[in-house]
């Protein structure tokens, strides 16, 4: 899992308007490519605010956020809120105030649920994952919401996998991919044109490339991540193109 509609086109459309952004498109009900920088409503059935605060949550579980966390959600906020400062501040403020609120991480995820469908429930999980071992370790008290939150989603053996696939074991990533499976990791339907893949793909290699990501003080571990994501990303381009030649 910039770092971060139609990872995440059409699941969520634009929660985020980057890299994690099939995460948000489906439940949002609103635009955030508003040109005018108008205050934010959220609508009702929003995953963003249950979302930020289960981050916070995870982020705060060995009792202190760290710099790899911060920065791993900072670039996430910068990426939910790209067109809107606004938005940006008033969800800092709620993952903030989150890290100290009496709800608890099962709430969250909870009422996350029913606003996600399945697809974007496992890039939730993704983000989850993500962010705590962002910071190289893996405390048992992060572990324990991951798995709850496993639970909840009805995804079971997700967080093993997760730590034992290929993203953290440094196994290759698979060439048996389907085509629906690369246009949906592009963002794109299998009617998009030959310029329009190519787009889509620069688009989010951009995301992802590792001259984009340097200095920026992110951890070993964020910027693995980004490199097996490179990988789907080129694997998912040329299978597509690929296809088209035949």
């Amino acid at each position: 899992m910039g770092l971060l509609g139609g990872i995440l086109g059409g699941i969520i459309g634009s929660m985020f308007a980057g890299t994690w952004g099939a995460v948000i498109g489906a439940g949002i009900g609103y635009s955030l490519g508003n040109q005018k920088k108008t205050a934010f409503t959220p609508s009702a059935d929003s995953p963003l605010f249950p979302l930020i605060r289960a981050l916070a949550k995870i982020a705060k579980a060995d009792g202190v956020v760290s710099a790899s966390e911060a920065a791993f959600v900072s670039e996430l906020l910068r990426d939910f809120a790209k067109d809107s400062p606004d938005l940006r501040k008033q969800l800092k403020a709620e993952f903030d105030h989150a890290k100290g609120s009496d709800s608890s991480f099962a709430d969250e995820i909870r009422a996350l649920k029913p606003l996600l469908p399945p697809d974007a429930r496992r890039s939730a999980m993704e983000i989850f994952c993500t962010l705590a071992r962002i910071d190289n370790s893996l405390d048992d008290r992060e572990k324990a919401l991951l798995f709850q939150a496993e639970e909840i989603f009805g995804l079971s053996g997700f967080v093993n996998a997760f730590f034992n696939g290929s993203r953290r074991a440094g196994k290759t990533v698979s060439s048996e991919k389907s085509l629906d499976e690369c246009y949906r990791t592009l963002g794109i339907s299998a009617a998009a044109s030959d310029a329009e893949v190519k787009k889509a793909w620069k688009q989010k290699s951009l995301e992802f490339h590792p001259d984009r990501l340097a200095g920026k003080g992110l951890s070993e571990a964020f910027i693995e991540f980004a490199e097996e994501e490179m990988k789907k990303i080129n694997l998912a381009y040329e299978t597509i193109m690929r296809s088209r030649q035949k």
